[in-house]
């Protein structure tokens, strides 16, 4: 009787795990179709061409036009120069840039749902309501740095996490790092360098039985 119990125990654990696999799947499965869909439907319109035109210069030209540009820093300007100068200037190539960096973004958004002891179903969940949040899936397409500033700023809250868990200095480089690059992508970035604080909280909140840790 217990053998079967153990057995039965067994099964049941290895189909939630597969049925929590298929769901992680069809999660980041429906957040890339929603960034590629239609990809190349929309012409590139002026902040894009900004962006291409930048590109297209020289390294040394291209770092003396965008210092005459009080908004934007240079780092995303230099990234997509590298980019087409691997591929060229096709739409699909220059869109396909953005989008790559906002899926690499659930790389640390993943690993930090993880720290936060999330449950699969609740990681999950935030990677599906990612999915079809239309602002964030447009954005994920433009020839601009927002895909990039993404992914800096989720690397800067895992990073800014494991410090506040103890980790060694190295987290604590590699946080002040990330939060410097994404300065260097867009100088609003620091407003959500300011948030990171959120983070401790919002795990009080989430788990309230558990230890925060601060």
């Amino acid at each position: 009787m217990a053998l079967k119990e153990l057995s039965f125990n067994g099964a049941w654990e290895r189909k939630r795990i597969n049925l929590a696999s298929l769901a992680s799947l069809a999660a980041i499965g429906t957040y890339v179709f929603f960034r590629l869909h239609g990809l190349t439907a929309d012409h590139l319109w002026f902040d894009e061409m900004f962006s291409v035109d930048a590109a297209r210069r020289g390294w040394g030209d291209l770092l003396a036009f965008i210092a005459e540009d009080a908004v934007h820093p240079p780092l995303f300007y230099l990234l997509l120069k590298a980019w087409i100068t691997i591929g060229g200037e096709s739409l699909l190539w220059l869109r396909l840039l953005p989008v790559l960096l906002s899926i690499l973004a659930l790389i640390p958004l993943s690993l930090l749902c993880r720290e936060l002891k999330l449950r699969p179903a609740e990681t999950n969940l935030a990677i599906a309501l990612m999915a079809v949040n239309g602002f964030l899936a447009y954005y994920a397409r433009e020839v601009r740095m927002y895909s990039l500033l993404f992914l800096l700023t989720a690397c800067a809250l895992l990073t800014f996490w494991r410090v506040l868990r103890g980790s060694p200095r190295l987290a604590l480089f590699l946080a002040d790092l990330e939060q410097n690059l994404g300065w260097l992508t867009r100088r609003s970035a620091t407003h959500g360098q300011m948030s990171h604080g959120t983070v401790p909280v919002a795990s009080c909140l989430i788990h309230r039985h558990r230890p925060c840790g601060l």
